[in-house]
C-alpha cells in the first residue's frame, strides 16, 4: 500500500472541518448531509464537535509516558551528561518508574530505556518511518525440474536432491518493506555473462 502523503492528510482534514463549519452555520443541515457532501465519515464531524481530537493529535495507548514526562528524562539525561555521569539502562527505568509512581500507575517495561533511547535517535535526526527499511534476499536455483524416484541408503536423514547437469543457474531474489508499511516491487539479480574490468 502506498503512504498517504502530507497534502491527502490535510485536504481530508480540510472537509472534515468544512463539514463540521456547514453543520454549525446552518440551523437545518445534519451531521449525516454534511458528511455526505463533503465525502467523509459521519462519525468524524460529530465526533469534532463532541470534542473528540484527530487520531494524529491523540497519544497512543501503548505509551505510557506522556512527552512532558520524556521530555524530562531527556533534559535530566543531558544534564548528568554535562557532569559526566553516565546512566545506565537501569537508571534511566527507575526515572521513568519514579515518574509514573507519581502519576500512580504502573512501571516500564524492562526494554523501555533502550526503545526509548532509539525513538530519541529518530527524533533527533528526522527519521520518518518512511525512511526505515528492511531489505531480505534470497536465492534459488533455477533449471529443470522433474519427478522422479531415487535410491538412497536407508540412513540417510535429510530428504535426497539429485543433481542436475547442465543449464543451472543462481537467482537473487531481494524484497524491502518500510516500517509505514508499504512494499518497495522485488527484483530480481541473474548471473551476468562477462565479468566486469579487472
Amino acid at each position: 500500500m502506498a503512504p498517504r502523503n502530507v497534502t491527502q492528510i490535510l485536504s481530508d482534514e480540510a472537509d472534515i472541518q468544512l463539514a463540521i463549519l456547514s453543520v454549525e452555520s446552518g440551523p437545518t443541515q445534519k451531521n449525516r448531509r454534511a458528511a455526505s457532501i463533503d465525502q467523509v465519515p459521519e462519525s468524524t464531524p460529530r465526533d469534532r464537535r463532541a470534542g473528540k481530537s484527530a487520531r494524529r493529535d491523540c497519544q497512543p495507548n501503548s505509551k505510557k509516558l506522556t512527552k512532558q514526562e520524556e521530555q524530562v528524562i531527556v533534559n535530566h539525561l543531558l544534564d548528568l551528561d554535562q557532569c559526566e555521569f553516565v546512566p545506565t539502562y537501569e537508571a534511566v527505568r527507575d526515572m521513568a518508574d519514579e515518574l509514573l509512581a507519581a502519576r500512580g500507575t504502573g512501571q516500564v517495561g524492562i526494554h523501555w530505556p533502550r526503545n526509548f533511547s532509539k525513538q530519541e535517535t529518530k527524533a533527533k535526526y528526522g527519521i520518518c518511518d518512511e525512511d526505515v527499511y528492511n531489505f531480505d534476499e534470497a536465492g534459488f536455483m533455477m533449471g529443470k525440474i522433474t519427478t522422479q524416484i531415487v535410491v538412497t541408503a536407508s540412513e540417510r536423514r535429510v530428504r535426497p536432491k539429485a543433481t542436475q547437469p547442465g543449464n543451472r543457474e543462481w537467482v537473487t531474489w531481494v524484497a524491502a518493506i518500510n516500517a509505514a508499511g508499504w512494499a518497495v516491487p522485488p527484483f530480481l539479480i541473474f548471473a551476468g555473462q562477462y565479468q566486469c574490468g579487472q
